[in-house]
């Protein structure tokens, strides 16, 4: 994951994990935001979209943004929805301290800001977070790429747009 973007408020939120190589914009802009602010997931039991919910209009865009699929005659959504308790058991599988590889990437980012702190003019030090997020965000598209050539990571599909990452969360915001 290189980025989050969140669209929700504290006590239930749409997240969006993503590659920027691989984010389709539309999928926040256009897709969970436009999800959350209508109350869309709220309405829906289980995943399944309720008639009558969504024009056709929204299901022709949420389709082709890849966060609804179609399944029998109905539509669902194409991402999973969790409790807090069910996010906190999931995320709990996943995670790895690996205290060596944290000082890797801590020292790296620290030598990329010290790379631009001495080519930036001093009046725009402000900016210098951002623009360090940029280059890691694409530098993680090149690795993410290695991993793919490797087998590790499946590549992802070059006809719909990368919803791998779109989860909800139904509860306190989860600091990610």
């Amino acid at each position: 994951m290189s980025g989050c973007n969140v669209a929700g408020d504290q006590s239930d939120c749409i997240y969006l994990f993503n590659i920027r190589k691989y984010m389709n914009d539309n999928i926040y802009q256009n897709g969970t935001m436009w999800l959350y602010a209508n109350k869309i997931v709220e309405r829906c039991a289980y995943g399944v979209i309720t008639d009558g919910i969504l024009t056709n209009d929204d299901l022709v865009r949420l389709l082709q943004l890849n966060l609804i699929v179609k399944s029998d005659t109905r539509y669902v959504l194409n991402f999973a929805c969790f409790t807090r308790e069910q996010f906190a058991a999931f995320a709990g599988l996943f995670s790895a301290e690996d205290e060596k590889f944290a000082a890797i990437l801590t020292e790296l980012i620290l030598s990329i800001k010290k790379s631009f702190v001495s080519f930036v003019p001093k009046r725009l030090d402000g900016q210098i977070n951002q623009w360090i997020s940029c280059f890691i965000h694409s530098i993680i598209g090149y690795v993410s790429d290695e991993l793919i050539s490797r087998g590790v990571l499946e590549k992802p599909d070059d006809e719909k747009p990368l919803t791998n990452g779109v989860f909800h969360v139904k509860g306190d915001y989860i600091n990610v």
